[in-house]
């Protein structure tokens, strides 16, 4: 029963640092894109509303 638990432990720990690094990977290629963008001019809060409705 000891050992069950600690392998489900050991997968649990595996996937939760599988998942950061992939929220790291995401977030690091976001801030990237919204620096591209910020080069180009900021767009405005309708226009962006409007591209997320279609």
């Amino acid at each position: 029963m000891v050992v069950v638990r600690f392998f489900a432990w050991v997968v649990r720990l595996g996937l939760a640092l599988a998942l950061i690094g992939q929220l790291k990977s995401c977030t690091l290629i976001m801030l990237g894109l919204a620096a591209e963008k910020t080069e180009h001019g900021i767009i405005s809060y309708s226009k962006f509303s409007r591209l997320l409705t279609r």
